[in-house]
């Protein structure tokens, strides 16, 4: 039950994140494409500092296919500047105790996660995260597992056990969802754009 409500909580929240309904407005959800936004210093967070959330969806290992890709080339470039400025790399966990006063920042702070369960997950992107000791958050969904060009059920077991040379889990999987409907596809079902 216990993680039933923390993946509820976990998925709520992204979906308020991503939908820009947060009251705290120091939070950002952001396909990792996109310029970083500029924060109005007058929003309140229980922190000093920001936290970015950094989505990204599927890692290309030559240029970028379309708006939602990143190239490997790219990607270690990302995760090379994200060191560079000490960043504190953080988990939805993390977030939340922050938001609930039980963890403080000692900087800006980052988060890492992948939606959708892209194969490149576990063959691109897990080992320069595994290698640069940088957690991240997977949002897999589960329909899609196993299918072409997506994770398959052992590359999801094999991020969720990894452990660094500390001990330290590094990777969480979460559920993006069941299935992923478009549901723009769906809008001709409907009378008209306001009923949809």
């Amino acid at each position: 039950m216990k993680n039933q409500v923390q993946f509820i909580t976990i998925s709520i929240l992204v979906v308020i994140l991503s939908l820009g309904l947060a009251s705290c407005k120091k939070y950002y959800v952001l396909p990792a494409v996109k310029p970083i936004p500029k924060v109005n210093e007058s929003d309140s967070l229980n922190s000093a500092y920001k936290v970015l959330i950094l989505m990204y969806h599927e890692i290309v290992p030559d240029t970028n296919g379309d708006e939602y890709d990143r190239s490997l080339a790219d990607f270690k470039k990302d995760l090379a500047f994200i060191k560079s400025k000490n960043y504190e790399l953080i988990s939805f966990d993390d977030l939340t105790k922050l938001k609930n006063g039980e963890k403080t920042l000692k900087s800006n702070a980052i988060i890492i996660s992948f939606d959708d369960g892209y194969s490149s997950d576990y063959e691109l992107a897990y080992p320069e995260l595994q290698q640069q000791n940088m957690p991240a958050t997977f949002f897999i969904v589960t329909e899609w597992v196993g299918r072409h060009h997506r994770l398959k059920w052992s590359d999801v077991w094999v991020m969720d056990q990894f452990r660094n040379n500390l001990g330290q889990k590094l990777f969480s999987i979460e559920s993006h969802t069941s299935s992923h409907p478009f549901l723009i596809n769906d809008s001709i079902n409907f009378p008209s754009h306001d009923a949809y």
